[in-house]
């Protein structure tokens, strides 16, 4: 069961200060809070010059970001090692890095679904491992690019930022998650 409670700091702050001051150059003013049991979440609205930026923190569930962890890099093992290599020439890799990336995404897929499936307690050295791995794959990956960015396309060099990105948050995620959840089990 999950409680729910939505500030109303902005309205209320809106309601006192006048209509020209009411927007400062750069505010934050709290969106939203919600309180799980087992997840933790707090949304911050970053408002400057009228602009507004949503700033998550967030840790999930061990087993919930395991699952993730697994299920990202079997889409990757299979964008490399299918979808990548198929298209060589539009994406300008050659066909045995991308073969070596497919497969090093699948063994960390592999282990993340092993982590996920079997592990109950003690699940923080493991997802440090996993949080490392992935970080050592992020710098492979981007040192592949630089070692090849003459034969790269632009739709092969925004895969593999993108990729690069998206890896990155999850590493994020995971270690806030390690250092969030303190003696919890899975």
């Amino acid at each position: 069961m999950a409680y729910n409670t939505t500030l109303a700091v902005n309205r209320a702050a809106k309601a006192q200060i006048p209509k020209h001051e009411a927007t400062p150059p750069c505010s934050i003013v709290p969106l939203a809070v919600s309180r799980k049991i087992k997840s933790k979440s707090f949304s911050v609205r970053l408002q400057i010059n009228g602009s507004q930026l949503i700033m998550n923190k967030m840790t999930l569930p061990p087993k919930q970001l395991f699952l993730i962890d697994s299920l990202g890099g079997m889409l990757s093992a299979l964008l490399l090692g299918v979808v990548l290599a198929r298209f060589e020439t539009t994406f300008g890799m050659p066909r045995k890095v991308l073969y070596f990336l497919s497969c090093l995404a699948y063994v960390y897929a592999v282990y993340s679904f092993l982590s996920y499936w079997r592990i109950k307690e003690n699940w923080r050295p493991y997802m440090q491992a996993i949080a490392i791995a992935n970080l050592l794959y992020c710098c492979l990956t981007v040192g592949l690019v630089i070692y090849h960015r003459q034969e790269l396309t632009k739709l092969g060099l925004i895969y593999f930022l993108l990729e690069v990105v998206v890896i990155i948050s999850l590493i994020i995620m995971e270690l806030k998650t390690v250092s969030g959840f303190l003696g919890e089990k899975v």
